[in-house]
């Protein structure tokens, strides 16, 4: 997980409060969605594949008692062996509540499992052998 391309912690405009570990939330979403495709594939003794995601864009807003966030991640597909590329996509989400900032955590964790499961959902759909 790169995150080198967002300001992190991530600052909620409108309020006096940031959110950490946003990129570590993201990280653990993605492993969770992608171990059973991670299963499948070692299951069948396919190549070894490398996949990295960099955290492109992350905001937090709050007005009016609700919280909005917004992830965009982009997901570049490799093989091990001699760093070969297969494909890049982009995954984008936002997510709300009314709820106070200080409790956003729940918001944030929405946009990561919904990127996760755009990944998942991508990576799922291509012949990997």
């Amino acid at each position: 997980m790169d995150a080198t391309s967002t300001h992190l912690p991530l600052a909620v405009a409108g309020a006096g409060v940031a959110y950490g570990d946003v990129d570590q939330a993201l990280a653990r979403a993605i492993e969770h969605a992608l171990e059973p495709t991670a299963q499948e594939l070692a299951r069948r003794n396919a190549q070894k594949l490398g996949l990295a995601v960099e955290l492109v864009e992350a905001r937090a807003d709050y007005s009016r008692d609700r919280l909005v966030v917004r992830l965009a991640a982009r997901a570049t597909l490799r093989e091990n062996a001699g760093n070969v590329y297969l494909a890049q996509t982009h995954a984008h989400s936002s997510a709300s509540a009314v709820v106070p900032a200080e409790r956003g955590a729940p918001v944030v964790l929405d946009c990561a499992d919904s990127i996760a499961h755009q990944l998942s959902g991508w990576l799922g759909g291509m012949d990997l052998r």
